[in-house]
């Protein structure tokens, strides 16, 4: 069973940046590619990186990302009813509607881990938040 979750930013520091957390990212990347670690992730983070990614970089790239993005062997997980009505309590606990609705995706599927760069995950105590920092030890 695949039991962590990977959060838009991962895929975009991965894609776009330079920097140390970048290099993180593509390592992980890599490690999935060579199937040294599942993943999973829903449409919502396509969504979000082709977004972040043409708005930063243009339509063009955003667009050679999102195939790439697509061509990471993740397991692509479906957002149901069920995880949209799971999002409206993460929502409620205070979450902004997308991040709550990958919360509820999660909940659907019985994910506990996140990897995720942004902070705002650690309110919704049901769930472990993983930094790239840790990426190195999965």
């Amino acid at each position: 069973m695949i039991d962590l979750y990977i959060d838009s930013n991962i895929f975009i520091y991965s894609f776009i940046d330079n920097t140390e957390q970048g290099d993180m990212a593509r390592k992980l990347m890599e490690k999935i590619v060579r199937g040294e670690t599942d993943a999973c992730a829903s449409p919502l983070v396509l969504d979000e990186v082709l977004w972040v990614v043409q708005r930063l970089r243009g339509k063009d790239v955003a667009l050679r990302v999102g195939n790439a993005l697509m061509d990471i062997p993740l397991t692509w997980l479906d957002i149901s009813y069920d995880s949209a009505r799971y999002s409206l309590d993460f929502y409620e606990k205070g979450m902004k509607p997308r991040d709550a609705l990958h919360l509820g995706v999660m909940k659907d599927y019985g994910i506990k881990e996140i990897l995720t760069e942004d902070g705002d995950f650690k309110r919704i105590e049901e769930f472990e938040v993983l930094k790239l920092k840790d990426a190195g030890n999965l």
